[in-house]
């Protein structure tokens, strides 16, 4: 499967878990977290597939900077998955959460 998504929250707990099915699954995945020690050694050990981005999402400007270098990974952003109830997308921007 040639699908990039993001996944926030990514380098332990649920959005690990999310990230772990999605590249057993066949995705491509951008692990996105503010703790740069797990989400190296998460995207070292799932290889190929994943791309980590250090970046807090609270911040506009790090989640921006989370989609360019997904988009420059991949060529694409299609889906986005947010393990955070606080964030601060702007209007203009379209997510679509995947729920497994």
């Amino acid at each position: 499967m040639d699908i990039p998504l993001t996944c926030t929250a990514a380098a332990s707990g649920i959005g690990l878990a999310t990230v772990e099915h999605l590249v057993a699954s066949g995705w491509n995945v951008t692990v996105i977290d503010f703790n740069a020690v797990n989400g190296l050694k998460v995207a070292e050990r799932l290889g190929k597939q994943t791309l980590f981005v250090e970046a807090n999402v609270a911040s506009y400007q790090e989640q921006a900077k989370a989609f360019a270098e997904t988009y420059r990974k991949w060529g694409r952003v299609d889906f986005g998955e947010f393990s955070h109830k606080f964030t601060t997308y702007p209007p203009s921007i379209v997510l679509t959460v995947v729920v497994l």
